[in-house]
């Protein structure tokens, strides 16, 4: 399921691209939940505290915020959201390449313009990474982004992700070569469990801390483990 986010200060606004993409909704197998925000700090606080957006519509200038600085926000605590933003001022243009933008609606607001936009988020999104399993005959596909962590419990491995819980059967050793082929975010710290680095929150030589929705969730690093997970935070550290 797609999560959307239209966030303007002008309700007729966030109401038309609502219905302009409820209109493409019908032509897409994916399911999307569109939220609308009319007030920056509420949008500032579901950012910061709640799960994260696929796609965020964003005014460049909503009420007394600065949409760009927003923007810096949302990119800062989740790297892969898709931008969108909406403006009725074209000198904005040169301002926000630093947020990586994936495109603008310009006001007064044309159908075609904001089909066009979408669909170039749809395929951005679609270009994220994913994990593929198995289960009972089924076949599952979830986003990276949305793992918090992977455990294992003998042959059974649960995949930790936001509003639901996957599961399997494999080896972790297998889950863990998958994970490096498709990420660097992903990082083993004993023998049952394999944290996604987006949600790391404390970390030292005995114990890790992983922040989720406001939540924090311990894990002990193992003493065969140890050794990799201070290579990896000292090639972390040396990035930063």
């Amino acid at each position: 399921m797609m999560r959307i986010a239209i966030c303007d200060d002008e309700k007729e606004i966030t109401e038309e691209v609502k219905a302009y993409l409820c209109n493409i909704q019908k032509d897409l197998d994916s399911r999307m939940d569109i939220f609308l925000f009319h007030e920056a700090k509420d949008f500032i606080y579901e950012i910061e505290e709640m799960y994260p957006y696929d796609i965020v519509f964003l005014d460049i200038e909503i009420g007394l915020y600065n949409g760009i600085h927003i923007a810096e926000k949302l990119r800062k605590k989740y790297p892969t959201v898709v931008i969108i933003f909406i403006t009725g001022h074209c000198q904005y243009v040169y301002d926000v390449f630093d947020v990586q933008p994936c495109g603008f609606i310009k006001k007064p607001l044309k159908k075609k313009d904001i089909e066009h936009v979408f669909y170039m988020a749809l395929k951005q999104c679609e270009s994220m990474p994913v994990f593929e399993y198995n289960y009972k005959s089924h076949f599952y596909r979830v986003y990276l982004k949305e793992i918090y962590y992977i455990t294992s419990e003998k042959r059974k491995i649960l995949i930790m992700k936001s509003e639901s819980q996957g599961i399997f059967y494999g080896k972790m050793e297998e889950v863990e070569k998958k994970l490096n082929q498709l990420s660097n975010n992903f990082l083993r710290i004993n023998q049952s469990v394999i944290i996604n680095t987006r949600y790391l929150k404390e970390i030292n030589y005995y114990t890790v801390a992983l922040e989720i929705d406001s939540k924090k969730y311990m894990f002990n690093i193992s003493q065969k483990y140890r050794v990799a997970v201070r290579k990896w935070c000292m090639e972390m550290w040396k990035l930063s």
